[in-house]
């Protein structure tokens, strides 16, 4: 789940300044690659395992737009 928080600012008639914050996987998620399905032997202890996350953790951006 992602979230974004944004305002606007007027300093001046025709200026806007924008700020915006960006928040990627929010909630700091896993979310977990398909299982491993390539190794042939059933009785493998790697078999079906599940070997990792496919995206990073949170990440946060910030942003600042003046348009005039």
């Amino acid at each position: 789940m992602d979230f974004n928080l944004s305002k606007d600012f007027h300093p001046f008639e025709t200026t806007v300044l924008q700020f915006r914050s960006e928040f990627l996987n929010f909630f700091n998620h896993a979310n977990l690659k398909n299982p491993d399905y390539s190794v042939p032997d059933i009785t493998s202890g790697s078999f079906c395992k599940i070997f990792g996350t496919t995206n990073a953790g949170r990440q946060i951006q910030f942003a600042l737009k003046l348009s005039f």
